[in-house]
């Protein structure tokens, strides 16, 4: 027997992962190096702000059964992994693409020697 609140609050952090993946979206197609900063931010550790969710929805909604209280729960820790896998998957692209930077700079940059600046191969 899902609440009113329990529904609301299912509905807000879909809309919160939501929001990041078109976020994450728009990273991926664009490959600005803002956005990527922006989400790195964004996907960051989020234990203890789903934490804080946890404890003021308790202290908020006292009325909650078990069953609630569980729901409660699996819904936060859900997203905190869902935020964690996310954030891998960013540190990945993100060292990708640094990576693949670098290799087509070796390639087609040849690096200075003693005082020359670089000049393309």
């Amino acid at each position: 027997p899902d609440t009113p609140s329990c529904n609301n609050l299912r509905t807000s952090i879909c809309e919160g992962v939501d929001a990041v993946l078109l976020s994450l979206l728009l990273s991926l197609e664009t490959g600005d190096e803002d956005y990527w900063m922006y989400m790195k931010e964004l996907t960051g550790c989020r234990s203890e702000l789903l934490r804080n969710v946890r404890n003021e929805y308790r202290g908020k909604e006292p009325s909650l059964d078990t069953v609630q209280h569980s729901q409660v729960i699996t819904i936060t820790n859900a997203v905190e992994q869902v935020f964690f896998l996310l954030s891998k998957l960013v540190q990945e692209i993100n060292t990708s693409a640094t990576l693949s930077t670098q290799v087509l700079l070796t390639k087609h940059v040849h690096l200075p020697t003693q005082g020359n600046s670089p000049r393309p191969a």
